[in-house]
């Protein structure tokens, strides 16, 4: 994978995100986690683990998309992300155990990763939650425009320290600028009838 490619699509979606409107918001916010998330694990993460870390890694994962794919509680169910979590901390402190030879300072390095990667992936439950109260601003629930732009700018400051932190984009003013420059003539420009 190309690092400086990688780069320049994260750096163009962040900021037609930052820049846009609440339906650029919506539209784009998913894919940019996506591709945060792919970047660290990919370029930061996956290079300096051990065969046994990846392993321990990849069961984790392997445990909670099982526990999400076969809970009980409906998805609306505020109580089944609790339990999944209660569960996850159950198998993380009994099951999957950490050898204490990996907290040494780059396995230090390598928690944050982790860490930064947990909170993407609550970024990207929060855009799920987004996406329901984008459909309620859509179909005239006045609350609906406040959740929904609330959640998104909260993502933003959840996913912008760690676009930072891994140096992932280059931003200059110029980039900002231009970028700002196009969204506002997006949402000035008259919306085109589609001829079929």
């Amino acid at each position: 994978m190309d690092r400086q490619k990688m780069g320049d699509l994260i750096a163009a979606i962040y900021l037609d995100v930052i820049t846009g409107d609440i339906h650029t918001k919506n539209q784009y916010m998913n894919t940019l986690i996506t591709h945060i998330s792919i970047y660290l694990r990919m370029m930061k993460l996956e290079p300096n683990q051990s065969a046994i870390q990846k392993f321990r890694t990849r069961l984790h994962n392997t445990i909670s998309h099982v526990l999400h794919n076969n809970h009980p509680l409906p998805l609306a169910d505020t109580k089944r992300e609790e339990d999944i979590k209660r569960l996850m901390v159950y198998f993380d402190n009994y099951v999957i155990k950490i050898d204490e030879k990996v907290a040494d300072e780059k396995g230090v390095e390598q928690i944050g990763i982790l860490e930064d990667i947990e909170a993407l992936e609550l970024a990207m439950n929060l855009c799920y939650s987004a996406a329901s109260d984008y459909s309620n601003a859509m179909s005239g629930v006045p609350i609906g425009l406040t959740d929904v732009s609330n959640k998104y700018s909260y993502i933003i400051n959840l996913i912008t320290p760690i676009v930072y932190r891994y140096d992932m984009v280059s931003i200059t003013s110029d980039k900002f600028a231009n970028a700002a420059l196009i969204q506002s003539r997006r949402v000035e420009k008259p919306k085109e009838v589609l001829k079929i």
